[in-house]
């Protein structure tokens, strides 16, 4: 079918709360492009029901409107709406007529107006909600977050999601591919041309197989994709051609070897994500998609785990495309609920058609290689039913794509008191008998081909003398136990992976993993307003790598280059807490005026065995390294501090941090584009020398001509301003400023901080 995006030129109207629902916009009301998040411009409420789970932000009601022109040929064809994803309760209507409900806030979902469509104008309408409050875990978005289009093509025609292409096998370089087709009206006949990476047609033929000889198998240090061009025919007349990418791979797992893609062992270098692209909100699109696939991909994750939902298509394409394996969830919470009006409320009604939707949009892209059924989901010990509903899950995800493994992410059992200090004093016990976890968790886990494990690295070894032919993976892990937790998957051949908590910063969650100084115990759950960030993530939510994530680098890729980082002197008498999820409270800085003469304790991360500083050019600590770590204390001057790594007595590499002086200016750095309309740009409040100042921590406002300004944000987890108001505080001397470009090919950006004036042009090209 046709597909094109109708992302242009929406009116819309939101409202914090709406008693009944119009039905209908007017040119009083604001246009809009999508994808568009109407919730993440709310300023956030301190007495928001949505706490501290969703970042604080209130909740509310959006409506959509667009008129769209069909020719007669499309109108008197097959018809159909595609969104990506809504965040939720959404009511398309059509014409004034309702034609969908989907309460669901992240499946994808078809709107068939096959009939109901007419030539000329055609009016589509769509209201969603986030009102409902608290619903959920994370923050979520809200309204047409993601793409939406409109499938048309003259009958016979395939089916939206109609063409399944797989790989069965592949020996001696000849990949043989099964390929069915399901059309839409009487008489037609489908025919398919696979195309080579380089263009070239490779195979051809009907529904049934393909083969392909002297095939390039896609792996992620090798994404080969392929595209499979699918002709409908009626008759001699051609009616429909799809375009379909195809990876060709092959999937196994088992305990004794492990995930085998293409028959090569692979361990999965994992992090968890969340669907929100930070300043942005819940807003995806192909370009921001694909940055954070290759940020994550330089950062050395080879996996992503979709946490706790179906991702964007935009996300997969772009796993696709540069290479990462992915984990695709479907659920947080099953009938039994974690928040008062989370998806638990509909699961018993709508888990077939959320599992259809997310299995038949996603079986055709090669970076899937999980189906995850959910996440520490309260049934897995098997109270209300949830043994029979894991097994009933998994039959059902396997008659729609039985290429895959199906997971789901169990934990201890922290909801019910009784029944977490039974599970966690019987954790270490030793002998061949189940212990109470391990006795409670079997029948829900035997449906599963790989069985998740979330925080419990302790059970690895006496699952598996329980049960030898589990395949483990870890599914979420803590940051501070990284060094353990990939040894874990090294030595065992039957844990597949592990997956950070997380990999990229998120909003909701707030204040997951702090650290908090002279507490009298440990920062546990979540914190107060003015906290919105979970602030756990190897990299922050502008993109940068965070302390852990260069760790992070020594444990998985054999990194030489040390890292060099800083705690304030103002903590050095303090007593650091940290959260489970925390790391350590650690600069890339040694700009700390006024504290001349205090002392400080410097962090290295090494591959050596020691670690010596410098002080301009003059040694002044030297320290042992264990687990790719030194601390040492010195007394803070200013000057060019510098960390040799030492293996041996020879030297691995050196790094170095110089103390910045006051700021003078601002300097505006243009990512490479993704193409699209979002360009990133990086605002760095430098010295008179062109150094970051690590301490300024101002409030910056922006202002932009020749494109619009779409979120301006620092990484400070605790900012107090709305991320698309044009204004925030400035962390670390970073922000981050996204704009959306129009038909200009350069913008101007005003920044202004107190003294402080730059006006800056940027070729968007």
């Amino acid at each position: 079918m046709i597909q094109r995006s109708i992302h242009e030129n929406w009116l819309f109207r939101a409202s914090s709360a709406m008693p009944w629902v119009s039905r209908g916009l007017d040119q009083r009301d604001a246009r809009i492009d999508l994808p568009h998040d109407f919730r993440i411009h709310f300023d956030r409420d301190p007495n928001s029901p949505g706490d501290q789970a969703e970042g604080y932000y209130p909740g509310g009601f959006g409506q959509y409107q667009k008129t769209l022109t069909l020719s007669r040929e499309e109108a008197e064809g097959a018809v159909f709406l595609l969104v990506d994803g809504a965040y939720r309760m959404a009511e398309v209507r059509f014409n004034r007529q309702l034609v969908c409900q989907h309460r669901g806030g992240y499946s994808p979902f078809l709107v068939d107006l096959t009939g109901k469509a007419a030539e000329g104008e055609n009016t589509i309408h769509i209201t969603a909600s986030c009102a409902m409050l608290p619903a959920s875990r994370w923050y979520t978005g809200a309204g047409l977050y993601r793409g939406v289009s409109l499938l048309t093509a003259p009958l016979p025609c395939a089916a939206p999601w109609g063409v399944r292409v797989s790989t069965l096998d592949i020996e001696d370089g000849t990949a043989r591919l099964a390929v069915e087709t399901r059309l839409l009206g009487e008489g037609g006949r489908a025919w398919h041309e696979l195309r080579s990476p380089e263009g070239e047609v490779v195979a051809q033929g009907g529904d049934g197989e393909l083969l392909v000889k002297a095939c390039r198998p896609w792996s992620a240090e090798d994404p080969a994709l392929y595209t499979l061009v699918t002709s409908v025919f009626a008759g001699e007349r051609r009616t429909d051609t799809v375009y379909t990418r195809v990876g060709l791979r092959t999937l196994a797992v088992d305990a004794a070897h492990g995930l085998t893609v293409n028959g090569v062992s692979v361990k999965l270098r994992g992090g968890c994500v969340h669907h929100d692209n930070g300043p942005l909100g819940a807003v995806s699109a192909p370009e921001i998609e694909r940055r954070k696939v290759f940020k994550l991909k330089q950062a050395g994750f080879n996996a992503i785990r979709c946490a706790h939902n179906p991702p964007s298509t935009a996300l997969l394409d772009a796993c696709d495309e540069m290479g990462m394996y992915v984990m695709d969830e479907a659920f947080d919470a099953w009938r039994e609920g974690k928040r008062p009006y989370d998806e638990h409320l509909f699961f018993e009604s709508d888990w077939q058609s959320e599992l259809t939707n997310m299995i038949l949009r996603d079986r055709n892209h090669p970076s899937v290689i999980l189906w995850s059924t959910g996440n520490e989901i309260y049934e897995r010990s098997g109270a209300s039913d949830g043994a029979a509903w894991s097994h009933r899950l998994k039959d059902f995800v396997r008659a729609l794509d039985a290429t895959r493994p199906v997971t789901n992410a169990l934990c201890n059992f922290f909801e019910d008191r009784d029944m977490a200090e039974l599970a966690l004093n019987s954790a270490k016990s030793v002998g061949a008998g189940k212990d109470y976890w391990a006795a409670r968790s079997e029948d829900f886990a035997s449906a599963l081909d790989v069985v998740g494990y979330n925080y419990l690295l302790e059970r690895y070894e006496k699952d598996h003398a329980l049960f030898p032919q589990r395949v483990i993976c870890g599914t979420e892990s803590f940051p501070m136990q990284a060094k353990e937790n990939w040894e874990a998957v090294l030595r065992h051949p039957y844990v597949i992976g592990d997956f950070v908590w997380t990999a990229w910063d998120y909003l909701g969650e707030s204040g997951l993993g702090r650290s908090a100084f002279d507490a009298a115990q440990k920062p546990e759950g979540t914190a107060t307003y003015p906290w919105h960030l979970a602030n756990c993530g190897d990299l922050d939510i502008l993109g940068n790598k965070r302390p852990q994530s260069h760790y992070r680098d020594f444990v998985w890729s054999g990194r030489t280059k040390p890292y060099l980082c800083a705690q304030h002197p103002a903590r050095f008498a303090q007593q650091e807490a940290l959260s489970a999820w925390g790391w350590p409270e650690l600069e890339e800085s040694w700009t700390f005026p006024g504290y001349e003469g205090r002392m400080v304790r410097v962090t290295v991360y090494s591959a050596g065995d020691e670690v010596r500083l410098l002080l301009d050019g003059a040694p002044v600590a030297s320290g042992g390294v264990t687990d790719y770590r030194t601390v040492m204390e010195i007394p803070y001057q200013p000057g060019e501090l510098t960390a040799v790594s030492l293996r041996d007595g020879k030297e691995l590499g050196r790094t170095s941090m110089r103390t910045a002086k006051e700021a003078v200016g601002f300097r505006v750095e243009a990512e490479s584009s993704w193409g699209g309309a979002y360009r990133f740009l990086h605002i760095t409040a430098v010295d008179e020398d062109g150094l970051r100042v690590p301490n300024f921590a101002q409030r910056v406002a922006a202002r932009v001509e020749g494109a619009s300004l779409a979120a301006l944000g620092g990484a400070d987890p605790k900012g107090e301003t709305n991320y698309t108001s044009g204004e925030a505080e400035s962390a670390q001397g970073r922000l981050l400023l996204v704009i959306k470009r129009g038909e200009s090919d350069r913008a101007v950006v005003t920044l202004e901080s107190g003294s402080l004036h730059s006006v800056q042009e940027i070729a968007l090209n």
